[in-house]
């Protein structure tokens, strides 16, 4: 039935659809695993499925809740190979990494004016982190729609919100040609150390934190909708 996507591809988005509203939701992803498992070409076809809908940022049923279940089942499933659990092993690592509830990674960036600044020295009851990259397009479409936000704007008029700007790829010539909102702090990841380090899951360009303030994560790799929404709400308060 594989090689009918129609049907099984389509049952394994209904079967994601509903795993956010079951409580036997690690179990049922584990025993559909363990019984894929009986074919090679089977078991890869639906972690396959699962990369396509769980992991690509662009997909509409991203999650990375039910990704890291994913991730563990696959990781305790004794018909894969210690080769194939390398890069599972990998994306879980960085999914645990900054999860809604942790406080955010300290890091150091340059400003405009050369001079250098962390993110624990940023205040705010809220803070959003555009990781971004100045020459990519969907960077740019991102950086006009909040600009342009009208939630964002009031919240940033009001002291209640701060955005902080981080071109993750240094001091580039197209950062230093970029022009980013005033009123946002405008900075760049100078040794790159984001990146190099994996400080950050950064698994797209662009990607967007929301901090509280003691910065602790309130959402993790959201969209510039679900940040507006959820700002929207505080706006409102």
């Amino acid at each position: 039935m594989i090689s009918k996507p129609e049907i099984t591809e389509q049952a394994f988005v209904d079967f994601l659809s509903i795993l956010p509203y079951s409580d036997q939701a690690p179990a049922a992803v584990d025993t559909l695993f363990r019984r894929a498992a009986i074919g090679q070409e089977m078991l890869y076809y639906f972690i396959e499925l699962s990369d396509k809908y769980l992991y690509e940022p662009n997909s509409p049923m991203h999650n990375e809740d039910l990704h890291i279940l994913v991730l563990r089942a696959l990781l305790g499933n004794p018909c894969l190979s210690d080769a194939d659990k390398i890069r599972p092993r990998y994306l879980l690592e960085m999914a645990m990494k900054n999860r809604p509830g942790d406080v955010a990674a300290d890091f150091t960036v340059v400003c405009r004016d050369g001079q250098k600044l962390s993110l624990s020295q940023v205040r705010a009851p809220y803070l959003l982190l555009y990781f971004n990259d100045p020459e990519c397009e969907d960077c740019r479409r991102v950086r006009e729609y909040l600009a342009s936000s009208t939630i964002v704007n009031g919240l940033l008029d009001a002291g209640s919100l701060k955005v902080l700007s981080v071109c993750v790829e240094g001091k580039t010539a197209a950062w230093e040609k970029v022009a980013y909102p005033a009123s946002w702090i405008d900075t760049c990841d100078e040794d790159q150390r984001l990146t190099r380090e994996l400080v950050y899951d950064l698994k797209a360009m662009p990607t967007l934190y929301l901090l509280d303030a003691e910065r602790r994560v309130v959402l993790k790799d959201a969209s510039v909708v679900e940040i507006e929404a959820f700002l929207s709400g505080e706006a409102g308060d």
